[in-house]
């Protein structure tokens, strides 16, 4: 049986960033899949405090070391700070086709991502007995596409990154609101 086959649940690609964090453990990468209850990172080996001829092996045990207990990843930090994250635990790693400078590995959230996060995260995660195209129909539907630009200038380290992001999508639901034809002055 292929290793796609079984999953869970479907599989989003996409490319947001992630950050993970444990006691000893400050780690940045990328998403290049993800469902409700996992995702795929690529990881630069350079992150991990690894040279790129390091063996298999090596890297699985170095990986094994650095995400052991207590390691939460905040997911698209770089925009919504520490607003979505769950404690995660390293189930696999693979090389990349990008070659010896990178490793994929496989994360399993400590519980499933809901449908408030697959909007705010702008991702068509599908639910427990759900297709992606149905996903798809529910966060295009009720997420705001919030330009880069709209939002105001923030540290997302601080506890005002989502007060900040709250008030962006309010001013953009305010902008959307007044347009002609509504009723609005």
């Amino acid at each position: 049986m292929e290793q796609h086959e079984k999953r869970k649940a479907p599989r989003v690609t996409c490319s947001i960033g992630i950050h993970l964090e444990g006691e000893l453990t400050m780690v940045r990468a990328r998403v290049e899949d993800v469902c409700r209850d996992g995702a795929r990172l690529r990881v630069p080996l350079i992150e991990l405090g690894l040279a790129s001829d390091v063996s298999m092996t090596a890297i699985a045990a170095h990986i094994r070391n650095l995400l052991t207990n207590d390691v939460v990843a905040h997911l698209r930090p770089e925009m919504l700070g520490s607003l979505i994250q769950r404690h995660v635990e390293a189930v696999r790693i693979a090389p990349t086709e990008l070659g010896e400078h990178f490793i994929d590995i496989g994360l399993e959230f400590d519980r499933p991502l809901t449908r408030l996060d697959a909007v705010t995260l702008g991702l068509p995660i599908a639910m427990e007995g759900e297709s992606v195209e149905d996903a798809e129909a529910q966060v295009v539907g009720k997420s705001p596409r919030v330009r880069e630009s709209v939002l105001p200038e923030t540290d997302v380290s601080s506890g005002s990154a989502y007060a900040d992001l709250r008030f962006a999508l309010l001013v953009k639901k305010a902008d959307l609101g007044s347009e002609p034809g509504n009723g609005s002055a």
